[in-house]
């Protein structure tokens, strides 16, 4: 993940609550510095995807995560909650 330099990656939905099956997606938020539009950032993580993993990826910034815990969102709310973190920048495993 060193092109994107990301922040955090949570893995959120049915992996992290551990409740899958053989149709269910990897869903990942990556939070990073996009430069690029909302819309833009799915497709660049789309092609960091070289195995072809089943993946649903959506970018952030930490400002916009910040903004969305204030306003009360619940998705991200719920994200936060019930998400793993599995990667975070500087975190030794």
């Amino acid at each position: 993940m060193s092109v994107l330099n990301p922040e955090k990656i949570i893995l959120f939905g049915s992996f992290a609550r551990k409740d899958f099956n053989e149709g269910s997606d990897i869903d990942l938020i990556v939070i990073c510095d996009w430069k690029e539009d909302f819309l833009d950032r799915i497709g660049v993580l789309l092609e960091l995807n070289e195995v072809n993993l089943p993946i649903e990826p959506i970018g952030y910034t930490r400002d916009e995560i910040e903004m969305m815990v204030k306003d009360r969102n619940p998705f991200i709310l719920e994200l936060l909650k019930d998400g793993v973190v599995i990667y975070e920048k500087g975190r030794k495993r």
